[in-house]
């Protein structure tokens, strides 16, 4: 049974943020193909919500983080916590960049 994906408001800013670049930079062409590999990211993760990694963070409140990258966009890194109800993606971001931990509060 596949679980309810949550995006949160900082993973929204993060998508909206990437499809404007792509847009900008790539074109919209570009932008529509991010949508489409995030939402079929979205529908795998429902269905196999722990097929992604932990990264050993040293913040507690952070160690149930999972990440997984996007396989036709190997730069762009989803973020996402289980819970017992849903599944919340947290950032989805630019891999290459530094993310500290207090960016990761949702």
């Amino acid at each position: 049974m596949a679980i309810e994906i949550i995006v949160l408001p900082s993973a929204q800013a993060d998508i909206w943020s990437i499809i404007e670049r792509f847009i900008d930079v790539a074109g919209p062409g570009v932008a529509e193909r991010f949508e489409s590999a995030l939402e079929a990211c979205f529908q795998r993760l429902a269905e196999y919500p722990r097929m992604g990694a932990v990264r050993e963070r040293p913040n507690p409140e952070l160690r149930s983080l999972r990440f997984v990258v996007l396989s036709e966009f190997p730069n762009i890194v989803v973020y996402y916590r289980e819970t017992p109800v849903t599944l919340d993606i947290v950032r989805v971001v630019d891999g290459r960049r530094q993310i500290s931990d207090d960016k990761f509060n949702g």
